[in-house]
């Protein structure tokens, strides 16, 4: 038996059953519409659904609008159907297509009592860190905080972000016909990674005894000074593989993962002072220890491990 749904199915891939023309500059929308409209009549919309996306980006036509607004109906993706819907009513109206501004005027008015609705709520604390809101990775357009949109049926991860503060993510569940409201609080402040303290000031002046201590105290400064640096280098790499993660094209429109990047970038500068750094040290520090013969050596000042926002350095002297 051939079903009501198919049968209803089969007339509204008729209307969209045109030729296909054989003009170089349509040819690649053609041909990826020809595909997407065989995978729709079998069904397979995961398919589908990305070639008469393209298509219609290519080479935008009445025909492949209202092609892809069957196929996201077909996902249950009623927003993006709806969405899709609509470009198809206008295009049925410039053409003088009644048949299709039919079926689309139609399915509008099945749809619209189906679809879930979000509304972004904005605290004014929050509007004060000029927080950005992304919906499912897009982000929220200032125009439309406040106002109940359509959103499609399932899971949606909402980001909230700003420079200077703790970026927050959270998941929401959207039900058919449902509105799901949600205000977005003030962000926590960031915390900033402490550096170490300084070593105490040293001073000593001896002969071989106090030669090969003095070595353990520079080799003791550099080890500290590559274990620092390997924080910060690993600290480094956790935070861009976060921001390849969230951010995987170029350029990337995600504020709160180009600040983070440029946060990877000085832990990465800071790493490769405190590793190359740390690691002289340790080299002059060994040497004294096997070397240090009765020539007496007197510490300037004590060596230091410093690190500031952008930069690190290492510092010591001695006299012998």
């Amino acid at each position: 038996m051939i079903t009501r749904r198919v049968i209803a199915l089969s007339v509204l891939l008729s209307l969209v059953a045109l030729p296909a023309r054989a003009d170089d500059s349509e040819a690649a929308g053609d041909a990826l519409f020809n595909e997407g409209k065989a995978l729709l009549e079998a069904k397979d919309y995961a398919a589908a659904c990305p070639k008469l996306a393209e298509s219609h980006r290519l080479e935008p036509r009445g025909r492949t609008a209202l092609a892809l607004a069957i196929c996201r109906e077909g996902e249950g993706k009623t927003a993006s159907a709806f969405a899709a819907y609509q470009e198809a009513l206008f295009y049925a109206k410039r053409d003088k297509r009644k048949d299709r501004e039919d079926v689309a005027s139609a399915k509008l008015i099945e749809l619209e009592p189906l679809l879930p609705k979000l509304r972004v709520v904005v605290s004014a604390d929050a509007k004060a860190q000029s927080v950005r809101v992304a919906i499912d990775q897009d982000a929220l357009k200032a125009t439309l905080e406040g106002v109940p949109m359509p959103i499609d049926p399932g899971t949606h991860e909402i980001s909230v972000s700003a420079a200077g503060h703790a970026t927050h993510v959270e998941t929401l569940v959207a039900t058919p016909g449902k509105l799901v409201e949600i205000t977005i609080a003030p962000l926590a402040v960031e915390k900033k990674d402490a550096p170490p303290p300084p070593p105490p000031p040293i001073s000593t002046s001896s002969g071989g005894s106090g030669t090969r201590t003095l070595g353990y105290v520079i080799g003791a400064v550099g080890l500290a000074g590559t274990l620092v640096g390997g924080y910060f280098g690993l600290r480094a790499l956790s935070i861009g593989k976060d921001v390849d993660a969230r951010c995987p094209n170029d350029p990337c429109s995600d504020r709160g993962a180009l600040d983070d990047n440029d946060r990877a970038h000085r832990y990465a500068r800071i790493a490769d002072v405190g590793l190359l750094g740390g690691g002289a040290l340790i080299v002059v520090g060994a040497s004294l220890v096997l070397f240090g013969g009765s020539s007496s050596a007197t510490v300037e000042k004590a060596p230091t491990v410093a690190f500031g926002k952008d930069s690190a350095f290492v510092h010591w002297g001695m006299s012998w």
